[in-house]
């Protein structure tokens, strides 16, 4: 039976030649390479492949292990903690028999020690498949501490998510932000045909410290970025929309999110033009004691109207993988947008097609990415178009 699992384990078999490429030799299993150069352990096995760690150190491994569960809920960080206890005892040799185990130079650890100037060891998170999956690999020292991130673009989508993330990283690094904090690009470019964006680690280990207040200061400090402008709805932003849902293959949901813009009506509503990060969401942000930390910025984008970035924060938890809701979840998004919007200066009575415009805006990414398996996307459809016409009136005055 082809699941989950058998699609992370095809793509460790996928990755294996690509990460540790010849004259590199890698074997994955239970078969053991006599003097192998890398040794890591895959856990909880091949048949079910979640985590590669790196069997040498065991603090190293450890690291790895707690690195994987620091998002995670209590219960989930007891149980990661735990494991990463066992690991550093040296509980990984008896208890996991299967290794991914390299024999070579020039190996993806030999081209991150020379960008970066230090020895690494790398662990391996193997999520489920998505149009946009790329290997993001954990860079650690030997004592288990983290030194970075490595992004690696292993499809065209993905050569174009690191590249964009890479020049977003480096004009935020300019930018003179104070409410948010985001990764430091410490190495970018190819290496064996492949695109690596390597990123300094944040401390997200601190304590959440949940300020609503705080989290919408650092959310307008995004939209700022490059400044903001005012234009019309039917401007040139809704005219760049339409002409991508034209773009998209025919069928369902083309019409319906083309059925959706032309639901609005534009007479007399502005809207305020700024940037937004593009995945803006619990799981890409961590509210600590003195900052707002914020990663992934691969979907960062300017000329968008102010306000996408709290929609999506909002919506995503509800909706993500949720079918039977995602359709509610998106229609609620609308009628809420006034209450939601009101913290980044957003008139209410342009709340709602703001709320219109990023969901026409979100599902065209995910139809034009491939990703239709989410099947969310059609209820969400549905919903954004009844949204749509029942915001018609509100976005007239």
């Amino acid at each position: 039976m082809t699941g989950a699992a058998d699609e992370r384990a095809d793509w460790l078999r996928e990755l294996a030649p690509l990460l540790w490429p010849a004259p590199a030799t890698v074997t994955l299993g239970r078969d053991r390479q006599p003097g192998a150069r890398r040794s890591y352990l895959i856990l909880p096995s091949l048949a079910r492949p979640r985590l590669l760690v790196p069997r040498r150190t065991r603090r190293a491994a450890g690291g790895a292990v707690r690195g994987y569960g620091e998002q995670s809920s209590a219960a989930r960080r007891v149980a990661v903690r735990l494991a990463a206890a066992a690991l550093t005892a040296g509980a990984g040799d008896p208890l996991l028999r299967d290794r991914l185990e390299v024999t070579g130079v020039d190996t993806i650890e030999d081209h991150l020690a020379r960008e970066l100037g230090r020895p690494v060891l790398v662990s391996l998170h193997l999520g489920p498949a998505r149009a946009n999956r790329k290997p993001v690999l954990q860079l650690l020292d030997p004592g288990g501490g983290t030194v970075g991130f490595a992004k690696v673009a292993t499809t065209a989508l993905a050569g174009r998510l690191v590249a964009a993330e890479t020049e977003t990283l480096r004009t935020l690094a300019r930018a003179g932000l104070t409410r948010l904090t985001p990764p430091r690009v410490l190495s970018a470019g190819p290496w064996r045909g492949l695109e690596i964006l390597v990123q300094s680690p944040l401390p997200v280990r601190q304590p959440r410290r949940p300020a609503p207040a705080r989290l919408a200061a650092a959310t307008a400090e995004v939209a700022a970025v490059g400044g903001i402008t005012t234009q019309p709805l039917d401007g040139p932003y809704l005219a760049g929309l339409r002409e991508r849902v034209a773009a998209l293959p025919a069928g369902p949901a083309r019409d319906g999110l083309a059925a959706a813009l032309d639901a609005l009506r534009p007479a007399g509503t502005a809207l305020r033009i700024g940037s937004w990060h593009g995945d803006w969401t619990p799981w890409n942000t961590a509210v600590v004691a003195d900052t707002v930390l914020a990663w992934d910025w691969e979907r960062f984008a300017a000329g968008v109207p102010v306000g996408f970035d709290a929609l999506h924060y909002d919506l995503q938890p509800r909706a993500l993988g949720r079918v039977d809701a995602a359709g509610a979840a998106a229609a609620d998004s609308v009628r809420r947008a006034p209450e939601l919007l009101a913290p980044l200066g957003v008139p209410a009575g342009s709340a709602p097609a703001v709320a219109v415009l990023y969901l026409v805006e979100i599902l065209t990414r995910y139809v034009g990415d491939g990703q239709a398996r989410w099947d969310a996307w059609r209820t969400m459809t549905e919903g954004v178009l009844a949204a749509a016409r029942a915001a018609a009136p509100v976005t007239a005055r």
